[in-house]
């Protein structure tokens, strides 16, 4: 009996888990295809294309294993998943309003260094106007190997209010949890659930996360100009509010919406919990 209303409990927790950090998620890609070109938005309808150098394979990402089905995987020599040259997904326009972007990454070392060194992992920027980005220092720069994000466009002097940094290198051949936040202004990141300590602040009408023409949404690219990344990427999300947490004196996430995001299942796996519940439901009736 006891078992039984924890299973009970436990999946009602996780669905409303779900159901309240979906509120406001717009775009979702879980690269859980079989093969190619489409990557599909899994909560909308802004699919991206890939090339043929992403394939799909079974995904390590998750807290929990097992769980996130396939990961797309990015050779680093033809592979991108665009979604259309100049062209971005409406949902991909942030405005300078609350945002929470977050997604699951692995890569090996970065070793490209010089202009281009930057490795993209998720994108939607036109530098010299606007947009967001992020990617994985070049080998030559004090940030080699961590996460940045860069939300705006324009002077130098703006990226340095505009950039969230990972505090440690993530380019170790091991998955990370990612998320970066924007709530009135301030940009935080958290990695596999710390809140790090190299932040940001919007400036808001110098900088802004809405996209101009020209830009360029992309997995795993910036156009033809940067290293391409290699490596794998799944479960990357995005909404249109800053995600709160619950931290601990370690400033790590012990509950509230982006806790959630960070532990729970991909929804499709939910949807599978909800269904073993009904039917839990019916057993304990007879």
């Amino acid at each position: 009996m006891q078992r039984t209303f924890f299973t009970l409990g436990l999946m009602c927790t996780l669905a409303l888990a779900a159901a309240s950090a979906r509120a406001a998620l717009v775009a979702q890609y879980q690269f859980n295809e079989a093969a190619g070109p489409t990557v599909a938005d899994n909560i909308g309808s802004a699919d991206g294309t890939a090339t043929a150098g992403v394939s799909f394979v079974t995904s390590g990402a998750g807290v929990s294993p097992g769980i996130m089905g396939n990961a797309g995987s990015f050779d680093g020599v033809s592979s991108a998943v665009n979604f259309g040259t100049g062209a971005h997904p409406a949902s991909f326009d942030l405005g300078t309003g609350d945002f929470t972007i977050s997604g699951w990454m692995k890569m090996p070392t970065n070793t490209v260094i010089g202009a281009f060194g930057n490795k993209p992992l998720f994108q939607n920027i036109n530098y010299s106007g606007g947009g967001w980005v992020f990617e994985v220092g070049r080998s030559d720069r004090s940030y080699a190997g961590k996460v940045f994000f860069t939300v705006g466009g324009g002077s130098s002097a703006v990226f340095s209010l505009t950039q969230a940094f990972s505090d440690v290198r993530l380019d170790n051949s091991t998955w990370h949890w990612i998320a970066v936040t924007n709530s009135s202004g301030a940009i935080n990141m958290y990695v596999d659930g710390v809140l790090q300590v190299d932040t940001g602040a919007m400036q808001v009408g110098t900088s802004t996360a809405t996209s101009p023409a020209a830009t360029e949404a992309q997995f795993g690219a910036r156009g033809i100009a940067q290293a391409l990344f290699d490596g794998q990427l799944d479960d990357w999300r995005i909404y249109t509010e800053a995600l709160s947490g619950t931290l601990d004196g370690n400033n790590t996430l012990t509950g509230g919406g982006l806790y959630d995001v960070w532990q729970a299942p991909e929804p499709a796996t939910l949807g599978l919990l909800g269904i073993g519940l009904v039917t839990l439901l019916r057993t304990r009736r007879r």
